[in-house]
């Protein structure tokens, strides 16, 4: 069930194509769950973060953003998945929060690279 939708304003503005788009300066977030869980912290729509160097992967997301996320969905001790874990940001997020984690990634060196972060 499609709970929300979010809005990430990433705080300065992205590529996208210079010459046919406007320039993104955020990103949505759709909320969605089965059952009916609680929020166990209620946010604004509105998540202001400072976009992430994107030097170790194109799409990484900043801690702080996904912690905010991790915090108001989970309890501490429960468990926090990602499929698609790039650089493990969301299993780096989830640690610090005292959460469990559990992520996989199939490119080698984003792989590698989330194995050394969280190490």
């Amino acid at each position: 069930t499609l709970r929300g939708s979010l809005v990430w304003d990433k705080q300065a503005t992205g590529m996208g194509d210079p010459d046919t788009t406007f320039a993104p300066a955020h990103e949505r977030i759709l909320h969605a769950v089965k059952g009916s869980p609680p929020l166990y912290r209620r946010a604004a729509d509105v998540l202001r973060h400072r976009r992430c160097d994107s030097s170790r992967h194109p799409t990484e997301k900043p801690v702080p953003l996904l912690r905010e996320l991790i915090e108001a969905t989970t309890a501490e001790g429960q468990l926090v998945a990602d499929p698609f874990g790039g650089v493990a940001s969301v299993p780096a997020s989830a640690k610090e929060a005292g959460r469990r984690w559990w992520g996989c990634e199939i490119e080698a060196k984003y792989h590698a690279a989330g194995e050394e972060r969280l190490s």
